[in-house]
């Protein structure tokens, strides 16, 4: 099956390229959670297309997502030859009692190992992902965590609290998500524990050592276009948001994505895409400018978006200036609501 879906996927790439020439890109992201799973030879053929058929930028962010593991080990000098110059790894915790909690096929140990292989082999451009708020797990267990993976110096840490949601094994096995006072107090311990070894958060759940911010996502949340491609992909491009079906075997069949294929083409209007402004602006700690949001979206949605900001901050929820708003330390913990309020 991963021919036919290498298959796929590079037929997907030609129409893009074919459809709109040779298009610039800036950064690739091997999504999905296992994309490493793919044989090495899968991923230098997806690779030398892109390159192909695109302008792919000198300096372009490349990353792979992967889960730690012996069988990553083995590729990761393969894969940074192929062209990937970034990874994201999921580590979730150095704690196995935790990993064990979450279901996680790979032990601390084998996190420590693979961490330590994309030093040798010369990646230095690491991300890593670390689960919070996991119920029955205190402050030292995720303290522990973080200290330990500053001594591997990733550049990158995105991290999470857990969800519990529907058709997983926590849903069925009735796992009660941690309290709320639990949630805000591992945040703010793991964002104290990362401030205090140089990283920057910089948006809701992501941190950084300055100048390693995810540039892929960092245009996601600034509301730049971008390209998904495989099955469940998401896209933003050509003025419409669209998506492909999660079902493999349709996408073997079909990889053109449906919204080039209907009559209409699904693009955004005015209301959409002030929603997406302000669900993906406000997760940036930087926040919007007033200018912007004027020059966007006109003089009476500038001006109710002051007012209701300031009646925000007024309760602590948002940090307001002449410049622009930005959501608080508190109001990040609530950010969902503070959105719905202001669409």
């Amino acid at each position: 099956m991963e021919q036919d879906f290498v298959e796929a996927l590079c037929r997907e790439i030609d129409f893009y390229a074919q459809r709109f020439g040779e298009l610039q890109i800036d950064t690739v992201f091997f999504g999905g959670g296992t994309p490493n799973l793919l044989r090495l030879s899968a991923v230098e053929r997806i690779m030398a297309l892109i390159y192909d058929r695109f302008d792919v930028l000198p300096n372009a962010e490349i990353t792979m997502e992967m889960n730690p593991g012996l069988g990553v080990m083995e590729k990761l000098r393969g894969l940074k030859q192929a062209g990937i110059n970034r990874v994201s790894l999921g580590v979730q915790s150095l704690d196995d009692s935790c990993l064990t909690f979450l279901g996680r096929n790979h032990t601390a140990d084998v996190s420590r190992r693979t961490l330590g292989r994309l030093r040798d082999v010369g990646f230095d451009n690491v991300s890593v992902d670390v689960m919070f708020a996991l119920p029955g797990f205190d402050d030292d267990v995720l303290v522990r965590t973080i200290k330990e993976l500053r001594t591997f110096e990733p550049q990158h840490v995105s991290a999470y609290s857990l969800s519990i949601e529907p058709g997983t094994p926590f849903k069925r096995n009735r796992v009660k998500k941690a309290s709320v006072h639990q949630d805000a107090e591992q945040f703010d311990v793991l964002r104290d524990e990362l401030e205090a070894g140089g990283f920057i958060h910089y948006e809701v759940s992501n941190y950084a050592l300055p100048g390693f911010e995810s540039r892929h996502n960092t245009y996601y949340w600034m509301g730049a276009s971008f390209i998904g491609m495989g099955p469940g992909a998401h896209s933003y491009f050509n003025g419409g948001r669209y998506h492909h079906a999660r079902d493999l075997a349709k996408y073997v069949e079909n990889p053109v994505p449906r919204a080039f294929r209907q009559k209409t083409f699904p693009v955004l209007n005015a209301e959409d895409e002030w929603v997406d402004y302000v669900m993906l602006r406000l997760r940036l700690v930087s926040g919007v400018t007033y200018g912007e949001v004027l020059e966007r979206f006109g003089v009476a949605t500038c001006t109710a978006f002051k007012t209701r900001c300031t009646e925000l901050a007024a309760q602590g929820f948002m940090i307001v200036d002449d410049r622009g708003v930005r959501v608080s330390r508190t109001g990040i913990l609530v950010l969902d609501e503070i959105v719905l309020s202001l669409v």
